[in-house]
């Protein structure tokens, strides 16, 4: 009788925890697309100062 208790707590347990990790990768994609599209700029801010030195 206890085992299937256990199973049902474990698979909420699983459930509620997905949905946190999901959300924490999304926000940590969203960091690193926002750092990418940063990097690309001064990118091409740094190429545009180097146009006018050469």
């Amino acid at each position: 009788m206890p085992e299937p208790i256990v199973r049902i707590a474990i698979e909420r347990v699983k459930n509620k925890e997905l949905p946190k990790k999901r959300i924490e990768l999304t926000k940590s994609a969203i960091f690193l697309l926002i750092d990418a599209i940063i990097l690309y700029v001064l990118l091409k801010i740094l190429i545009e100062v180097a146009k006018w030195f050469l």
